[in-house]
């Protein structure tokens, strides 16, 4: 859970110093939760999560990761960097790039052609 944390924490600051001087609705940016709107979707996501590295959360902590993953994927536009910033709060090199994938896969698949150009 700590991991997580400290991931949301990096990605959230990566993503307040991106948006420096820009003037953003909160109320606009999209969370997983009203993305799927279903909580069961996040779930899903969570148990994918769960079984397939060593990362453990609550299912509203790997959705809430997955939404800032996928927002500073807007910015960013490059997965190394969001597994960079995963590692670096303590993920695998393996649990972080999963964790992207499933991420841009259960919530922002617009994204997905970031993998397929890998």
């Amino acid at each position: 859970m700590k991991k997580i944390v400290t991931a949301m924490s990096a990605i959230a600051l990566a993503l307040s110093l991106a948006a420096c001087g820009e003037q953003t609705d909160s109320s606009s940016v999209p969370t997983p939760a009203s993305q799927s709107n279903s909580s069961l979707k996040d779930g899903e996501f969570a148990d994918l999560v769960r079984d397939n590295t060593a990362v453990s959360g609550t299912d509203e902590e790997f959705a809430n990761l997955a939404g800032l993953v996928c927002e500073s994927l807007d910015t960013t536009e490059d997965v190394y960097v969001e597994v960079g910033t995963l590692v670096d709060a303590g993920f695998t090199n393996e649990d972080a790039a999963f964790f992207v994938g499933a991420s841009i896969g259960a919530y922002c698949d617009e994204h997905a052609v970031l993998i397929e150009n890998m």
